[in-house]
């Protein structure tokens, strides 16, 4: 008699290790907190980043716009370096026209000597009635040390004085050297203008003092405001 076999099932595979999870909801909290903190940091550098190339394209489009109104602008007063004194100004004494005596190393008006109420005056320069007028020019005054150094803008015809003005000063009101400007709207009925420098009441001390390079100019147009731009020479009638 057969004897019967007893079927036994295959075993069983070993059941996977059960890993544990921890669910720290405080520590992800935190991680998302600080996640948000750096997009938040991320977020105020490129606004200060965009902030930061605006004003540089303000800066470019303003360094563009005053190259274009350099360009556009000229020196109206006839033989501003002084190179031919003879023909576009009048130099009455005690003035008198010296070479590098100017601040840009060209002529220049020089007064060594005090004593008389003669003025240097230019040739007669066109203007157009109502216009906005800058005048500037370079003064030497180191050495005034009593009086007044003037550039004058006045009429040509009847010489009354449209605008002027007077010796730069330092913080203690002393003379010094340096450029100085003013502007005018010229009045109706005048249609040129002559450029003076005068000194009035002038005690030069051990030395002497100098005007040289005035411009008197136009502002360019669209420019806003009105103020001297880089000086330009400008020989012979403009």
């Amino acid at each position: 008699m057969p004897v019967p076999i007893r079927e036994v099932p295959p075993p069983r595979p070993p059941a996977a290790a059960q890993i544990p999870v921890s669910r720290d909801y405080a520590g992800m909290a935190r991680a998302v907190d600080m996640l948000n903190a750096e997009q938040q940091q991320i977020a105020a550098h490129l606004q200060a980043l965009a902030v930061y190339l605006q004003n540089q394209l303000g800066i470019l489009r303003n360094t563009a716009n005053w190259l274009l109104a350099q360009v556009s602008v000229r020196n109206l007063v006839p033989d501003s370096d002084v190179k031919d004194p003879g023909t576009y100004w009048t130099v009455g004494a005690p003035w008198v026209v010296t070479d590098a005596a100017g601040i840009g190393g060209g002529r220049g008006f020089v007064l060594a000597a005090p004593g008389g109420t003669a003025d240097v005056v230019s040739t007669a320069v066109p203007v157009t009635p109502g216009l906005n007028y800058v005048f500037s020019g370079f003064m030497d005054a180191r050495q005034l040390t009593g009086g007044t150094l003037l550039w004058v803008v006045e009429d040509a015809g009847s010489s009354a004085v449209i605008m002027f003005v007077t010796q730069p000063l330092d913080q203690n009101n002393t003379p010094t050297i340096g450029r100085v400007e003013t502007q005018a709207v010229i009045p109706g009925g005048t249609t040129s203008v002559k450029i003076v420098a005068r000194a009035t009441g002038a005690v030069v001390a051990n030395g002497q003092v100098v005007l040289s390079e005035p411009q008197l100019e136009l502002p360019a147009p669209g420019q806003s405001g009105a103020s001297a731009t880089l000086y330009r020479t400008n020989i012979g009638a403009n």
